[in-house]
């Protein structure tokens, strides 16, 4: 009877899986290829293909020995060529045997490097056995670069190769650390520590909207969580491990170009959203963002079943641990909100960075919405006429601070702020809070001088 190559080629893929072990790797570039590797054999490498090789395999094939090679030996490479035309041979070039047989010799010319070889069974490949084996070969390929892909994952992740995560490390959790050492030295924001928050770049309706200061919209992440020095510290070190990780996890998922835009467009806009329709609301610290890198997270493995999707749902139990953990110490339910708004748009945008225009469907819809309701209800809360909010001791405290520092243009600076906000209090030359607008010194003087006369 006679075989042709993919008779041959079957039976040894079965010999090489089944009795040797070997793990297979299909061909991106010529289908008559395959590849077996097991870095635990002597000879690592097998190379199996017909008379149509090509130069462009080469690359293939040297990525394949330098992730079974090892620095303690040298790497053993088999190269069979299954052709009826050519005559059998067998070559030995320094680490490469060179094998040429066709279906009849291909037991002899193996003999020597496999003692099992009796066990390779050449027979007929029927066409629907053949599609199966085909398939087979491809779910065994496909399972292979997931296994590669998500080993190459998590070592980038061990070491830490990240770009911009080392950013977020350094704005969103060291610097906030050295502003609770800076807060912790002012008695006054000690009796304030919400005031702590606006005065290292927090944000709130009445600074970012009424007052004029749109730079708090970007700086508000850099705020420190309280100034209470001890605390501070304790959950800034227990929140930026979960940011860094989960930053690491997402960087590492969408590469750095769409993880830092979808991550700038998701802070933003919470920035801008916190600051027009929660009033009320003083949003500081790194909790909104890391709500923002767990959303990111999720979405960029949203409908996957790799091993890298499923360990990356499961590494977002933690942070949000975390995250229900603080806000029942502190108190702060607002920040719940914050989070979950936070997680909503940093999944949205990642959404769209998942888009194929050739298979739009209704999830892609709903992502769009999502952020444009974000956008049509901050508008409105623009557009709409402003109220003047009751006095708020926490921005007081702040411009005094500044105006003690003589930050931001001062005595003058800060007035200029309260005059923006509608509020009758102004700060004295001399850094107190006039209440009405009048220092009390100055107008009891005033009182004793009109009762005198």
């Amino acid at each position: 009877m006679e075989f042709n190559y993919t008779d041959v080629k079957s039976a040894l893929k079965t010999y090489f899986q089944k009795e040797l072990k070997y793990k297979v790797y299909k061909s991106k570039v010529n289908d008559k290829v395959i590849y077996f590797y097991n870095k635990f054999n002597h000879i690592k490498v097998i190379k199996l293909v017909d008379d149509s090789s090509t130069s462009l395999e080469n690359n293939e094939l040297d990525y394949i020995i330098k992730q079974v090679s090892d620095n303690s030996s040298k790497t053993k490479v088999m190269k069979i060529t299954i052709s009826e035309s050519a005559s059998s041979n067998v070559e030995e070039i320094g680490d490469e045997i060179l094998v040429t047989a066709d279906a009849k010799t291909i037991y002899d010319e193996l003999e020597p490097y496999f003692d099992s070889i009796a066990k390779l069974s050449i027979s007929k490949v029927s066409d629907g056995l053949k599609r199966e084996q085909e398939s087979s070969l491809a779910d065994s390929d496909k399972n292979d670069e997931q296994l590669n892909y998500f080993q190459k994952f998590m070592t980038d992740i061990k070491t830490n190769k990240v770009t911009i995560s080392w950013g977020l490390l350094l704005l969103f959790v060291i610097l906030p650390t050295i502003f609770s050492v800076i807060g912790a030295m002012s008695p006054e924001l000690r009796l304030f520590p919400e005031s702590s928050k606006l005065v290292f770049g927090g944000t709130t309706y009445s600074l970012s909207i009424l007052g004029g200061q749109w730079w708090r919209i970007f700086t508000w992440g850099f705020a420190p969580i309280t100034t209470n020095l001890l605390m501070s510290i304790l959950f800034l070190f227990i929140v930026g491990v979960a940011l860094f990780r989960t930053s690491k996890i997402a960087e590492n998922k969408l590469k750095p170009l769409k993880f830092g835009i979808s991550f700038l467009l998701s802070y933003v806009l919470l920035g801008l959203f916190a600051s027009s329709v929660l009033p009320g609301v003083i949003m500081s610290g790194p909790l909104p963002i890391l709500g923002i890198l767990i959303g990111m997270t999720a979405m960029s493995s949203s409908g996957e079943k790799t091993p890298v999707a499923r360990w990356a749902k499961y590494k977002m139990i933690w942070p949000m641990v975390i995250i229900v953990f603080i806000t029942l110490f502190t108190g702060q339910w607002m920040d719940l909100t914050l989070v979950l708004s936070g997680l909503i748009l940093g999944s949205a945008f990642v959404g769209l960075t998942k888009v194929n225009l050739k298979e739009w469907n209704w999830t892609y819809s709903i992502l769009i919405l999502i952020i444009l309701a974000f956008v049509v209800v901050i508008m409105v809360f623009l557009i709409m006429d402003h109220y003047i909010p009751a006095q708020d001791m926490n921005v007081v405290v702040a411009l005094k601070y500044y105006a003690n520092n003589n930050l931001f243009g001062g005595v003058d600076g800060a007035n200029a702020i309260l005059e923006k906000i509608g509020w009758i209090g102004r700060i004295s030359p001399d850094g107190n809070w006039m209440p009405d607008g009048v220092h009390q010194e100055a107008l009891n003087s005033f009182l004793k001088f009109k009762i005198r006369g």
